[in-house]
C-alpha cells in the first residue's frame, strides 16, 4: 500500500456539487489481507481512476486503542485535509480527535469494516469501553459509510446514525475455477475466534465417511492462541482430518488463484460478517458458498432467480448442509449454475468510488 502523502495540497473545503481533489484515507498501519485493508487499497485506487487524488495515510500499528504517538500521527492528518475518510478501526475509538477535526471545519466520512465491539473474544469491560467511544465518533462525523444495508441498520439502531451510505465492496473479474475432484473446500480469512475455523473443523469432523478435501487459508498472527488451537486439531489426525485439512497460512497472488481454481465450495462460519468480501471474491470465480445466516454474508451471497448460489446456515446446520452438498450431485451442479450467473452481476469497484465519491462533494 502507498505510505502518507508527501503533498499536503488540496482544491479547498468540498462544495455542493463539487468535485474533491484531494481526499485521504486515514488507516492503520498493517499489511495484513484482511477484508478491510483490501477494501481500503481497492478502493483508494479505484479513486484514483476516477480522477481524485485519494491517498492512503497510516497513523500507527496501536489501533483501535491507539498509543499517544498513533493518535498524535491521526491529528495531524486530520488537519492535513479538508476532506478525509477514515477506517473505522482508527476512528472508532478516537472520538475527540474526529469531534475536533469536524469542529475545525473538516470534513470527516468513517468507513465501518466492523463495529469495534462486535469482534469476538474481547473482554466484557473493553466491548463496553469500545461501544461507548464508537458511538461518540459516529455522532461526530460528518458522513458514515458501510458495506451492507446489513450494518447500515445495525448502525442505526446500535449507534443512531439512519443516514448510513452503504458502500458495498467491488470485486475484479477473476478466472473461473475449474474446481477439483474429490469436492474442495476452502475457508478463507485471518484464523481468529471471529471467522470461527473451529466451527469449520467441527462440522468435517462429522462428514469423515465422506469424500473431499480442504484448505483453511489465513493469517494465523492475529489471534495466535486460536490459531494454535486450530492447528492442533487439525494436527490431531482424528478420521485422517490431518491428510485432508490443509493450513497454508496467508497466500496472495498467484498462490492463492492456485487455491481458488482448485476450489467447488467456499465455506465462511465467521460468527459476525458486515459483508464477505471473500464471498464476492468466491462468487467472481464461479464458486458457490456456505455463509452464516443472519449477517451481512447473506448480502454478498445475493440470489439468481429468488436463489442463493450456496446457502445462508446457522451454526447447528452446517454438518448437514454439507453433507447435502457433497452427496448431492444435482445440488452441487445447481449452486454452481447460479455462481455462474451471479458473477456477471456483481459490483465493480469503480461503482464503489462512484458512491464514494458523491458522499465527498
Amino acid at each position: 500500500m502507498p505510505g502518507p502523502p508527501t503533498s499536503s495540497s488540496s482544491d479547498g473545503p468540498a462544495g455542493p456539487g463539487r468535485v474533491v481533489g484531494r481526499v485521504d484515507l486515514i488507516t492503520w498501519d498493517d499489511d495484513s489481507l484482511t477484508g478491510g485493508n483490501v477494501y481500503n487499497a481497492a478502493l483508494a485506487e479505484s479513486l484514483r481512476a476516477a480522477g481524485v487524488d485519494a491517498r492512503l495515510v497510516r497513523v500507527g500499528a496501536g489501533w483501535p486503542d491507539g498509543s499517544p504517538d498513533d493518535r498524535a500521527r491521526l491529528r495531524a492528518a486530520l488537519a492535513d485535509s479538508p476532506v478525509v475518510l477514515v477506517d473505522g478501526i482508527v476512528a472508532g475509538n478516537a472520538p475527540d480527535e474526529l469531534g475536533a477535526a469536524v469542529a475545525s471545519g473538516r470534513r470527516v466520512l468513517v468507513l465501518v469494516h466492523l463495529p469495534l465491539a462486535d469482534e469476538i473474544g474481547l473482554a466484557a469491560a473493553r466491548s463496553r469501553r469500545y461501544l461507548e467511544r464508537e458511538r461518540t465518533a459516529l455522532a461526530a462525523a460528518s458522513a458514515v459509510l458501510c458495506p451492507s444495508r446489513h450494518t447500515a441498520t445495525a448502525l442505526s439502531r446500535r449507534y443512531g446514525r439512519p443516514d448510513a451510505i452503504v458502500v458495498p465492496p467491488g470485486v475484479d473479474p477473476a478466472t473461473v475455477a475449474h474446481g477439483s475432484r474429490p469436492p474442495h473446500l476452502l475457508c478463507l480469512g485471518a484464523i481468529t475466534p471471529t471467522k470461527n475455523q473451529l466451527g469449520l473443523l467441527a462440522a468435517l469432523a462429522q462428514l469423515r465417511a465422506l469424500d473431499w478435501s480442504a484448505s483453511i487459508v489465513g493469517s494465523t498472527t492475529a489471534s495466535p492462541d486460536y490459531a494454535a488451537a486450530v492447528m492442533g486439531q487439525i494436527a490431531a489426525g482424528q478420521g485422517g482430518l490431518d491428510t485432508r485439512i490443509r493450513l497454508t497460512g496467508t497466500l496472495s497472488g498467484a498462490a492463492l488463484e492456485d487455491v481458488w481454481a482448485a476450489t467447488d465450495l467456499l465455506v465462511s462460519t465467521s460468527r459476525v460478517e458486515t459483508y464477505g468480501l471473500v464471498v464476492a471474491e468466491a462468487l467472481a470465480h464461479g464458486v458457490p458458498a456456505v455463509v452464516p445466516a443472519g449477517t451481512g454474508a447473506v448480502e454478498a451471497l445475493g440470489q439468481v432467480d429468488g436463489l442463493p448460489p450456496g446457502q445462508p446456515v446457522e451454526p447447528d446446520r452446517l454438518p448437514a448442509t454439507l453433507r447435502a452438498w457433497l452427496t448431492g450431485p444435482e445440488l452441487r451442479a445447481d449452486w454452481r449454475r447460479r455462481a455462474l450467473i451471479r458473477r456477471t452481476t456483481l459490483p465493480r469497484w469503480s461503482d464503489a468510488a462512484e458512491i464514494v465519491r458523491a458522499a465527498i462533494r
